[in-house]
């Protein structure tokens, strides 16, 4: 699995790096480079400073740390920059898809933080894994000095400023009991945990496979989330005030529909206590104060009746039935809404008497 780094981690990550360096990059690089690269001491403060002040993740297999990625966002000349310190795997984590998942934790990153470049120093042996990503070559093959030697590197790059002209990402938002953040990898346990019930997917369409995989979270969450959020697309975890640390639920926000712009889901055991009539109204304010929105379609299941009443309770007017395929075979219609921005200021202004 991926995960932040912790502080106990300092000497694993040195060890992951090295390994890394003598047994795989070996082939591209040569031996007085491999020697010098691969051979230096533990930098006790250099690598806990990062771990606390910085970005860095690993990859943990059976108990040990197989690979990390340390990411450092910084800013310069009135710019925010980033740049990738590292990115290894070791031969046990190789061929995983461990290095794209990482990569794509930093680039989630910068987008959060608005960075308007990523730059490394590649390895000859990362160079094509890395245009792959999408950085470019910004210099010609250069060398820098470590542990006496001179390393050959070739200076990459990746403009993120088209890709953030088209990207809004999804802030923190609060209701009375609520949190609704972007989900992080140390949500993935508890969303897998509280997501994987039948109740829940039954009524969700059947793109959602049952039963539902034991590594569903992991697999949404790298293949689809990572790459689509911010981009007319938002997704947020629902969390307690209380208990921040479980996600409880989940909410979704499109824009590309005409028939449908928001999905849910709840933890079972929090169903009836109104968190989700909160939840639409919080993302219903955001859609059309924040990111433009003049009208939201709405869907459920016609037996999904407690989704049904959200639509009720938050202004939303019924427009009609359409047929649709449902996890549930036995449910083949669902129900439409819609709710335009006047009808929502004229809802909140009556909610407000």
């Amino acid at each position: 699995m991926i995960r932040k780094a912790k502080i106990e981690d300092a000497k694993a990550i040195h060890d992951a790096h090295m390994l890394s360096i003598l047994s795989i990059c070996s082939k591209d690089h040569s031996i007085e480079e491999i020697n010098a690269w691969g051979k230096r001491p533990f930098n006790e403060t250099q690598r806990t400073s990062a771990i606390q002040n910085q970005n860095v993740w690993v990859v943990e297999l059976d108990n040990k740390i197989e690979g990390y990625g340390h990411l450092r966002v910084y800013e310069k000349d009135g710019q925010k920059l980033a740049h990738i310190m590292g990115l290894y795997l070791t031969q046990k984590s190789l061929g995983q898809g461990y290095g794209k998942q990482i990569f794509l934790l930093m680039l989630t990153e910068a987008k959060f933080q608005k960075v308007e470049t990523i730059n490394l120093e590649s390895t000859l042996t990362a160079h094509t894994f890395y245009k792959k990503m999408g950085f470019i070559d910004s210099a010609p093959q250069m060398t820098v000095e470590l542990g006496g030697a001179a390393i050959r590197c070739i200076p990459m790059k990746m403009d993120l400023r088209p890709i953030m002209e088209n990207t809004s990402m999804p802030p923190n938002l609060e209701t009375e009991r609520l949190i609704l953040r972007p989900i992080t990898i140390d949500d993935l346990s508890s969303y897998q945990q509280n997501f994987s019930d039948y109740e829940i997917i039954r009524y969700l369409a059947t793109n959602v496979p049952w039963p539902y995989p034991k590594n569903g979270v992991h697999e949404f969450y790298y293949k689809v989330l990572l790459s689509k959020q911010g981009q007319n697309y938002w997704h947020w975890g629902i969390f307690l005030k209380d208990s921040p640390l479980e996600t409880i639920g989940g909410v979704d926000l499109w824009r590309e529909s005409s028939v449908d712009n928001r999905g849910f889901w709840l933890a079972r055991k929090h169903w009836g206590k109104g968190y989700m009539t909160e939840v639409a109204n919080r993302i219903n304010e955001h859609a059309f104060n924040e990111l433009g929105f003049d009208v939201l379609y709405f869907g459920n299941a016609v037996t999904n009746i407690g989704s049904r009443r959200i639509k009720e309770k938050t202004g939303a007017t019924f427009i009609g039935t359409r047929p649709f395929k449902f996890v549930d075979p036995n449910v083949t219609e669902t129900d439409n809404w819609i709710l335009t921005k006047e009808k929502w200021l004229q809802f909140r202004e009556q909610q407000q008497k």
